[in-house]
């Protein structure tokens, strides 16, 4: 588990985080069911949107939409789940967390 935490606090804290550096989490959900690290590795496919506009002639720029689409319900999902664990609720590891 240690390892799960620590390669998602690198990958979600980290400046540079290309989309398939989350695929990096995925051998660790056979472990561990996370429902918002799955999320995330479906999620990180809107980090590929910067390249696919840029090859059809736009400047190369981050959408604030497509990042927020991408990180915020991974974001709101892993919050709500600490809290619900210092709140001490079960919560199951396929639906949960």
């Amino acid at each position: 588990m240690s390892s799960l935490v620590l390669t998602g606090g690198v990958l979600l804290l980290s400046p540079t985080a290309y989309p398939w550096y989350f695929t990096w989490a995925i051998p660790f959900l056979c472990f561990y069911p996370s429902g918002a690290w799955l999320l995330m590795s479906v999620t990180s496919v809107l980090g590929y949107t910067p390249a696919i506009s840029y090859g059809a002639g736009e400047p190369l720029k981050n959408s604030l939409l497509m990042l927020s689409l991408e990180y915020g319900p991974v974001y709101v999902w892993l919050a709500y789940y600490c809290w619900a664990a210092r709140k001490g609720e079960t919560i199951s590891g396929s639906a949960g967390g």
